[in-house]
């Protein structure tokens, strides 16, 4: 199965020679997550926004990167009402 179906050689090599900079560079994890929540809403089709979510040894969920506010938001409102990204069902207990 294709993961990006919609995306053209030239689109998926753009993409490759971007990563490759950071993967290759002492970026740090910050810059790098930025960099791939770009990449996801530029390589995605419909993608608005993007963000990438992380759990913290105590459990808590934090936004580590965000393409805008508006995700950073969305994220902030999950944790609030339990809804667990990371979780098709949710957290539990």
């Amino acid at each position: 199965m294709d993961a990006f179906p919609d995306s053209t050689p030239d689109e998926l090599t753009a993409v490759d020679a971007r990563m490759s900079g950071v993967l290759l560079s002492e970026q740090t994890v910050a810059t790098a997550l930025q960099l791939i929540t770009s990449l996801a809403v530029d390589t995605l089709p419909g993608s608005i926004g993007s963000g990438v979510s992380v759990r913290g040894i105590n459990g808590d969920e934090v936004t580590s990167a965000a393409t805008d506010r508006m995700v950073e938001r969305a994220d902030a409102l999950q944790y609030e009402l339990g809804q667990d990204r990371a979780s098709p069902h949710g957290t539990t207990g």
